[in-house]
């Protein structure tokens, strides 16, 4: 449920339906060309480091995880909840610091050099996303407009490819994807064998430094009033 408007509204774009954080001022950009992102380069320039620590870790026995908690409800993702087709390695999840982390130097240092969205210093979120062979993320919307999400594609065997609103793109290795979650998009793996990418949110683009310091204060506010209210485990 958006909880930014305390009385009801109407999207001002079709496709664009942030299911928590909506900011109707903020262009409805759908994809952004990597050459509004300056640090892009310095990224792409650690494709190989990132994919090598990403085997090496698999090889050392790393555990993947199903993308979507085999809890979830909803029922589009009934076909992927707590299945391996779709799976992720976390470095960072929640703004915490996975044992993981500590595998990928080179792949932190690189990401040094890009405009990630932190609380506290940490990423927000930070993982590898592994898409089996003949998987199909079905069609959805993301939590916010405020952020946009970057893919670092690492591994790509070929018919690959994603919708954002009504766009498509098929990834490129090496080459960073950045779009706006909040528009419905939807992925394939129509290739033989795993896709994978590196993950991460950058702040919106549009958004001021004053703005971004805003926005990213209430959200740091609202997961620690999640936290304060939330049951102790027995």
């Amino acid at each position: 449920m958006v909880q930014t408007h305390a009385r009801p509204f109407s999207y001002r774009a079709k496709k664009q339906q942030p299911t928590l954080l909506y900011l109707p001022d903020l262009p409805a950009t759908a994809i952004f060309p990597r050459e509004r992102l300056h640090w892009a380069g310095a990224v792409e320039a650690a494709t190989q480091a990132a994919r090598e620590e990403y085997v090496e870790a698999l090889r050392q026995g790393a555990a993947m995880s199903p993308y979507v908690d085999p809890k979830t409800r909803a029922p589009i993702w009934h076909a992927l909840r707590g299945n391996m087709d779709w799976s992720s390695l976390h470095l960072y999840k929640m703004a915490q610091e996975t044992p993981l982390a500590q595998h990928f130097p080179r792949t932190l240092e690189a990401l040094a050099a890009a405009e990630i969205v932190r609380i506290d210093g940490k990423p927000v979120e930070l993982f590898f996303s592994r898409l089996r062979p003949g998987t199909h993320i079905p069609p959805h919307f993301g939590g916010s407009n405020n952020r946009i999400t970057i893919h670092l594609p690492l591994i790509v065997p070929g018919e690959c490819s994603i919708r954002v609103g009504d766009e498509f793109h098929a990834w490129r290795e090496g080459e960073l994807f950045a779009f706006d979650d909040s528009f419905e998009h939807e992925a394939w793996n129509q290739a033989d064998s795993d896709r994978v990418v590196l993950i991460f949110e950058s702040p919106h683009p549009d958004l001021s430094a004053v703005e971004r310091q805003c926005v990213e204060f209430a959200i740091e506010r609202r997961g620690q009033w999640l936290r304060e209210r939330a049951v102790p485990a027995e």
